[in-house]
């Protein structure tokens, strides 16, 4: 930033170099370039008035301009970051042959079949093998009942790769998927079946 934006913007400069080590979104980056484009909502008086707004807000909005300070307990769910894509979480890689692992791609396969359910010419999908799995843990997180995984499996026919969260709840004993379900190698004329 110029030299002159940091002598008459001190506090947004400030809020900008507090916020380089908090957990920020592309939102966040929108919303502070809308605030570039109308530099007056820079104003001292003005980012305090928006940042009692932020903090009194019952619910936080999904962007929040990195010319205000973020909450220090900002965590991907409020920041409306799936936990899928989640970058908080410690990962360590675990056992394919795991029973909950096999729980977990298992159900994610009868997921993926529930989606091809409505298209008769897509073939129902076996899964093949587990590639890998990987548990998800956040710092802050104290449920012991509740683990995510990050299954990676193949299936035939067709031998598509697929990657999920899948979230085990100890006290049900039911898997369910978090989030998006991505195909992680080319497909080809496979999708031909669901268009």
């Amino acid at each position: 930033y110029p030299n002159w934006f940091r002598i008459k913007y001190t506090t947004a400069v400030a809020n900008l170099k507090k916020n380089a080590k908090k957990l920020t979104t592309p939102y966040d980056l929108h919303e502070t370039l809308l605030d570039l484009i109308d530099v007056a909502q820079l104003n001292k008086e003005i980012l305090r008035e928006r940042s009692m707004r932020l903090e009194n807000a019952e619910t936080v909005p999904r962007g929040i301009s990195l010319f205000l300070p973020i909450s220090d307990n900002r965590t991907c769910s409020s920041a409306g970051i799936n936990d899928h894509w989640c970058t908080c979480h410690q990962t360590r890689n675990i056992p394919t042959n795991s029973s909950q692992v096999r729980r977990a791609a298992d159900r994610l396969v009868k997921h993926i079949n529930s989606l091809l359910h409505q298209f008769p010419q897509c073939a129902e999908l076996q899964l093949y093998q587990i590639m890998s799995a990987r548990e998800e843990s956040l710092t802050f997180e104290t449920s012991v009942a509740i683990r995510d995984f990050t299954v990676t499996i193949e299936t035939t026919p067709g031998r598509a790769l697929f990657e999920a969260t899948v979230r085990y709840n100890a006290n049900t004993r039911w898997p369910s998927i978090v989030g998006t379900i991505s195909r992680i190698n080319l497909y080809g004329d496979q999708s031909r079946c669901v268009s």
